[in-house]
């Protein structure tokens, strides 16, 4: 999961817009000078994932990334404490990799982890090319560019749950793909 402009917004206190509330489902304040507009849905997608087994990384490129998701887990335990944050210090385009951030246990290739791997994101160009396919585009959250109009305002209320039903039907066909490798293997056998 990507950070800033996918499931928050980040910036200083004195620039924070009074009507971010509007499409947030939550204001933090991280430290002194800095707050977080949570977007609505958020914290619906991080619970559902987990409760379906399957392991969250944040993945950011903001250098306050791990200040960000603690102050996210001391806002909510039981969502956010544990996530694991991967910053990754390179700006130029392509410096997302799954190689650097999942290390494979088991000697289990990349390419069938990769098979198995979801990444939300509001950019594809900050992933490796062999990535790119695994990102599932979300669109970008800005809480400074006001929302006008009741029907892009429930748009943007929903993105994150439609986001989550993509991530279910992902999660669905991968079980059956390997529902179906285990059956085959067990006709082989016999």
């Amino acid at each position: 999961l990507d950070l800033v402009n996918a499931l928050l917004h980040f910036m200083k206190k004195k620039d924070f817009p009074e009507g971010a509330a509007q499409i947030s489902e939550e204001i933090i304040e991280v430290g002194e000078d800095y707050k977080l507009a949570l977007r609505c849905g958020a914290k619906t997608l991080v619970k559902s994932v987990k409760k379906l087994g399957l392991s969250v990384h944040i993945v950011t490129q903001n250098l306050e990334g791990e200040k960000i998701v603690a102050a996210l887990a001391e806002s909510d335990k039981k969502v956010w404490y544990g996530i694991p944050v991967h910053v990754v210090k390179d700006r130029e385009p392509r410096s997302k990799r799954l190689g650097d951030i999942i290390k494979t246990k088991n000697h289990i290739p990349i390419d069938k982890i990769r098979s198995w791997t979801i990444i939300l994101d509001d950019q594809e160009k900050c992933w490796a090319e062999e990535d790119v396919t695994q990102v599932i585009r979300l669109r970008k959250y800005d809480i400074t560019n006001p929302i006008s109009g009741k029907k892009k305002l429930l748009q943007e209320k929903q993105h994150l749950t439609s986001i989550l039903l993509q991530v279910l039907e992902f999660s669905a066909e991968r079980v059956n793909e390997e529902r179906n490798e285990f059956y085959n293997v067990v006709k082989q056998k016999q």
